[in-house]
């Protein structure tokens, strides 16, 4: 596994001992090991290709999508058109999603910073994530993120047949035809 991948995770386990440590009045004192975290370099994620995306799309959107690929499919939508990641997926409000307004939205309203608060309007494949909204949301707050990322890599990989494609690229994807564009995503 990835060190990022088992800081994340560990951070769960830490968050829950701590939180049972306050309940039950434990004194427990727990040293988070050194996972070499601090020298870790994230490795850089390409955006898809015209033809990949178009591949990807394509296949989300086609009339006979296994049922299996539903929920990857409905992910990859939503990423592709607000750089959204799974995890702001997982925790969007039911008062921020608005899929059957005249103008359909999601509006994510928390994130590590600040800048990562925004309204993504959803034009691509609305009938599909409509459709699929609910049972993908709750299949993320069932998994793991690492499920969720082992899952969507597979998912991407396949359909583009690109080995070195993961779910975060379709954020950089978003940006890449955004300034490809001169559309300017803010600050």
């Amino acid at each position: 596994a990835k060190t990022s991948t088992v800081a994340r995770e560990l951070n769960d386990v830490y968050t829950f001992i701590n939180w049972a440590n306050k309940e039950c009045g434990y004194n427990w004192y727990i040293n988070k090991p050194d996972i070499g975290l601090k020298d870790y370099e994230p490795e850089e994620r390409p955006p898809l290709r015209k033809s990949e995306q178009q591949r990807l799309i394509g296949y989300c959107l086609s009339a006979d999508l296994p049922k299996k690929d539903h929920i990857a499919a409905c992910i990859t939508l939503l990423e592709l058109q607000g750089g959204m990641m799974q995890s702001e997926i997982r925790r969007l409000e039911e008062r921020n999603i608005q899929l059957d307004n005249k103008h359909p939205y999601v509006m994510v309203t928390k994130g590590k910073t600040k800048h990562r608060k925004r309204l993504i309007p959803i034009i691509l494949g609305l009938d599909f994530i409509q459709e699929n909204f609910k049972k993908t949301q709750a299949w993320l707050q069932s998994v793991s993120e690492s499920a969720v990322s082992k899952r969507m890599a597979d998912f991407i990989r396949r359909v583009t047949q690109t080995d070195d494609l993961s779910a975060h690229c379709l954020r950089h994807t978003l940006k890449f035809n955004a300034d490809l564009n001169n559309v300017p995503l803010g600050e």
